[in-house]
């Protein structure tokens, strides 16, 4: 199953690329790379049997890098998880004055931001009990959403319905999540989960 992370990097397009291929080298081996795409291979060995395929698309824009890593492989998403903090720390290390918009998950990645999907509406928001002014602005800068103008919540927790509003009586809701580390997750939250109650407690 493949999981898909995010975040946002400070310096231009070459720059990233080199940083990204540092990082990549540092936790395991760059297979690949195609710095026109913007676009970095790499494997993790996880045992002497099993390794992870990482992928890196990095997207140029005005004045920083949206970056999303896809982690490939047939383990549970906590220990992606693990992989994938281990990315961070040495990009960290690399980079120790930048914000990249995510922090490590620590073993207990909690959820920052989340999209209400449904028919013609949009809605963003932004946890207030959790919340780190470099991930919101991550969240607000588009790299999950798409173009920031389209559906930007805000701070206050206000937030900007496009379309038309729709009232539903359903027991689930299809959701687009982003947690603390920039892990993206898709689908249906059913009301009363765990899942539901975290996130009722953090976006009040």
């Amino acid at each position: 199953m493949a999981v898909t992370y995010c975040l946002i990097s400070p310096f231009p397009f070459s720059d990233t690329m080199d940083l990204l291929k540092k990082m990549a080298s540092k936790v395991g081996d760059v297979i690949q790379e195609d710095s026109r795409r913007g676009y970095i291979l790499a494997k993790y060995k996880v045992s002497a049997f099993r390794k992870l395929k990482l992928e890196f698309f990095v997207e140029r824009s005005e004045k920083t890098c949206n970056v999303r890593a896809v982690f490939h492989g047939d383990v549970i998403i906590s220990a992606k998880d693990k992989w994938w903090d281990l990315c961070l720390s040495a990009l960290f290390e690399l980079a120790p004055n930048a914000d990249f918009g995510v922090s490590l998950a620590e073993k207990n990645p909690y959820v920052v931001g989340l999209l209400y999907l449904e028919d013609d509406t949009e809605q963003v928001h932004i946890s207030h009990t959790k919340q780190n002014a470099s991930i919101t602005g991550f969240l607000l800068g588009g790299a999950l959403f798409g173009d920031a103008g389209a559906i930007v919540g805000g701070m206050s927790g206000k937030q900007r319905t496009v379309g038309h509003t729709v009232t539903q009586f359903s027991n689930s809701q299809l959701t687009r999540l982003i947690y603390n580390n920039g892990r993206v997750w898709e689908g249906n939250i059913t009301k009363g989960s765990k899942l539901y109650n975290e996130i009722i407690v953090n976006f009040k």
